[in-house]
């Protein structure tokens, strides 16, 4: 799909009825896609709201579509929450996040959720680097 977040997925029903907006679909990682849906919704609306609970939710969805710990989705989403952080610094937000908050708190929560998972992109980045 290469753009699934939360406002390209139609539910209906509590199902997913639809994904919309494939104009940067391609041939790439599925995992992108994991990543780019954990970001727009785990990082965002459940780090921000309910930030214990983000761990879990994790997991359990990562179970129910069978992917578990996987290093390269990890660096996926580190790569897609800091991608959202410069549309943000450049004034960009989408119209969902502008109903919860100003530009400056949802800057100041991904530069929080980028500060805390740095550690872990920079171990793995390093595995990677001393596998080759």
């Amino acid at each position: 799909h290469g753009d699934l977040y939360t406002a390209n997925i139609l539910i209906s029903n509590g199902e997913i009825s639809s994904l919309i907006d494939w104009a940067e679909c391609g041939f790439t990682s599925g995992l992108r896609d994991i990543a780019t849906f954990e970001a727009s919704f785990i990082d965002e609306y459940i780090r921000f709201f309910h930030p214990s609970r983000a761990a879990e939710m994790r997991q359990e969805f990562r179970s129910e579509i069978g992917v578990t710990n996987s290093d390269k989705l990890e660096l996926f989403r580190f790569h897609q929450n800091a991608n959202i952080l410069a549309h943000i610094r450049m004034g960009e937000s989408n119209q969902e996040w502008k109903q919860v908050g100003s530009l400056d708190e949802i800057k100041k929560h991904r530069e929080k959720i980028l500060e805390e998972d740095l550690p872990e992109a920079k171990e793995l980045i390093s595995n990677y680097s001393s596998n080759e």
